[in-house]
């Protein structure tokens, strides 16, 4: 996977009952989907077997964003009132989707919970979010069997402007204590 390439950093997260080993994705703005789309590399499955990279990825969830909107409404506007601030020209709410779903569209555009659960149901896997804080959430895929799961970390961390930046990173390795 190209965009992983010569990025070998690795650290571990520490959970109540498991130490997870992560290898870092580069914090580009494609991190959550540089982790999913490494995720899926390393376990290729069914449907998602033709996502090679980010960018593949990105259209993919694009385009099921897209064509099965509405069962994921409820994800994309929580999304939009995460990012209000870049919304502020648009006066009504479907118009900030609009542009929202145009933006996630466009690399370096991070996204949020709409994109891993459209990777869940376009894949047929479940996904695994382990947070730094040492939570885990299981992401469940709207097939009807997902008899695998991806894995990815979510981690926040403040900005040179003194705001959380959320990142993602992939798990390589779940182990339990």
């Amino acid at each position: 996977m190209g965009h992983l390439m010569g990025v070998a950093p690795r650290d571990t997260l520490l959970t109540s009952s498991e130490v997870v080993t992560v290898l870092r994705v580069p914090r580009d703005g494609n991190s959550l989907f540089a982790a999913l789309a490494h995720q899926l590399k390393l376990n290729p499955i069914g449907s998602a077997e033709h996502i090679e990279d980010t960018e593949t990825l990105r259209t993919a969830v694009w385009l099921e964003l897209v064509r099965n909107f509405s069962d994921y409404t409820e994800l994309v506007h929580r999304s939009v009132q995460l990012y209000q601030g870049h919304y502020l020209d648009f006066p009504s709410t479907e118009e900030k989707v609009d542009a929202y779903l145009r933006d996630l569209d466009t690399p370096g555009f991070p996204g949020g919970a709409e994109v891993i659960q459209a990777t869940a149901n376009l894949a047929g896997v479940d996904v695994v979010l382990y947070q730094e804080r040492g939570d885990a959430y299981l992401v469940e895929s709207s097939a009807d069997e997902a008899d695998r799961a991806i894995a990815i970390v979510q981690r926040v961390l403040l900005g040179v402007d003194g705001r959380p930046h959320i990142f993602y990173d992939s798990v390589i390795g779940v182990q339990q204590i």
